[in-house]
Order: structure tokens, then C-alpha cells, then sequence
């Protein structure tokens, strides 16, 4: 299990890195032609040339003077803000993958007494469908069952708590991730404006670094450095799960081990 769970973390940290070089694609880009042109200009002139109409010298002091001002920042705006919408994508579909391994092998060991008396309901035909399969199938199944949800912090902790036994804190860190939840509720829902809605989500999610302060109506615009504050949010707490899902699966091999030893010695 330990395996799986450092695979669903390691693609989870994958996906939440691309979201962070999209987020600054503006910047990456302008970085990489400032770059080139300055390696080309530098090649040219170890080869003898110092004609200014061969060299890039004057197009180089103007991209950097456009990289220095972020004058491409307003035309790549929507995209910066739409990282924070693929960055809840992420999130959710990162603490799901985990929840899925843990239920997988919870259910080839020892699982919980909330796990084993969790009652599924299934049309025939879809029992029939799965067929031999239906064991492979039931992580899925479960994770997909009704009351389930890895959208908002609150349902993952109360999730993770009842069939695995253990809680998620209401820190900083979750306050970052509530309040990301509720901006991306926001951005995809709402054109960007800031509605009573997201107001009463974020109330109490205090302290936080991203936004503290925001206001009913207004519009939202994120800059790269906020991104990179709930991405790093996010990634804490979904390592935070990895770290307790494993100590967890720990201690349910030691006690079926030990169940074991006591049934199988000799009287």
C-alpha cells in the first residue's frame, strides 16, 4: 500500500507543478526568448560578428524591460486565474486517488467496522456487468457512493475520519485550501465576482496568506505568487494524508499480525 500511496502523491506533486509553470507561462516564456536570443548574440559574437542588424541586442533590452513591467500580464490574466480552478481540480481528484488506494487496501487486510458495515446500493444489471470484477471495483464504488465527497475540506476530514480513524487539523493550511475552494467556486460559477455565497465560506477560515481580505463584489485576479500559495497548501495537505494513511496501514499489519501469531501458536 505504501507504494500506491507514494505514486498517487508523487502524480498528484506532477500535476500541481504544470498548474504552477502554466500559471507563469507569460513570464516563462519571455525568460526563455530573452535567453536565446542572448546565447545566439553570444555565439555570434565568438564567430567575429559585431554588426548591431545581426545581433538582437536592442530586441533583448525590450523584452526585458516588458518582462521586468509584466506588460503580458493582463492578456494572460484569464489563464492565471484559471490555475486556481485546475488547481482545485487537482486537489480533489488527488485526495480521491489516495482514498481509493487506502480503501483498496483496507479491504485486503483489515478493514474498519464503518468500512465493512458500509452498505452499497447497485442496480442489478450493474452487479451483473462488473461480474468477477466487482471486488476490483468496489474502491470506486465506494468512493462514488452517496455522502461521499472530495470537493470542500469539511466532507474529506469527516470522510477520512470515519472510515480510517483519524483527523484532518483546521489549520492554516486548511484554511489556504478553503478559502482556494471557494475562489474557484467563484471563478467558474460566478465570472469572477465575489458573491455572499464565498463570503460565508471564507468567514472563518482565519488565519490565512491567500486574500484575508475580500469584499462582496468584488473581482477577482490572482497573481502567480497567490497560486503558488495554495498549490503549496495543497500539496501539504494531501501529504499530510499520505503520511496518515500509512501510519495507519502500519499499525493495522501489526495487529493482524499479531492476530495471527496468537491464533496460529501452539496451545
Amino acid at each position: 500500500m505504501i507504494s500506491r500511496i507514494d505514486d498517487a502523491t508523487r502524480v498528484f506533486k506532477q500535476n500541481i507543478q504544470a498548474v504552477l509553470q502554466l500559471s507563469d507561462l507569460d513570464r516563462g516564456l519571455l525568460d526563455f526568448v530573452i535567453r536565446s536570443l542572448g546565447e545566439r548574440d553570444e555565439r555570434l559574437r565568438k564567430a567575429g560578428t559585431e554588426n548591431a542588424r545581426m545581433l538582437a541586442g536592442s530586441t533583448v533590452k525590450h523584452l526585458k524591460n516588458v518582462r521586468q513591467n509584466d506588460s503580458l500580464r493582463p492578456g494572460f490574466q484569464v489563464l492565471v486565474n484559471q490555475s486556481v480552478v485546475l488547481l482545485a481540480s487537482h486537489f480533489a481528484s488527488g485526495v480521491s486517488q489516495l482514498f481509493r488506494v487506502a480503501i483498496a487496501a483496507a479491504l485486503e487486510g483489515e478493514p474498519s467496522d464503518y468500512l465493512r458495515n458500509l452498505q452499497l446500493k447497485l442496480p442489478v444489471a450493474e452487479l451483473a456487468e462488473l461480474g468477477s470484477e466487482l471486488r476490483e471495483a468496489l474502491p470506486d464504488l465506494v468512493a462514488e457512493s452517496p455522502g461521499i465527497s472530495f470537493q470542500d475540506t469539511k466532507s474529506i476530514a469527516r470522510t477520512f475520519s470515519e472510515f480510517f480513524g483519524f483527523e484532518i487539523p483546521r489549520d492554516e493550511v486548511t484554511n489556504e485550501i478553503i478559502a482556494g475552494l471557494a475562489f474557484r467556486h467563484v471563478l467558474a460559477h460566478n465570472g469572477g465576482i465575489v458573491d455572499r455565497q464565498c463570503i460565508r465560506q471564507i468567514a472563518q477560515a482565519m488565519p490565512r496568506t491567500l486574500r484575508p481580505l475580500v469584499t462582496l463584489g468584488e473581482s477577482l485576479n490572482f497573481a502567480t505568487e497567490e497560486i503558488s500559495v495554495l498549490a503549496d497548501a495543497m500539496v501539504e495537505y494531501v501529504q499530510r494524508l499520505a503520511k496518515e494513511l500509512k501510519e495507519t496501514s502500519s499499525m493495522a499489519s501489526v495487529q493482524l499480525s499479531d492476530a495471527t501469531t496468537s491464533v496460529e501458536a501452539p496451545r
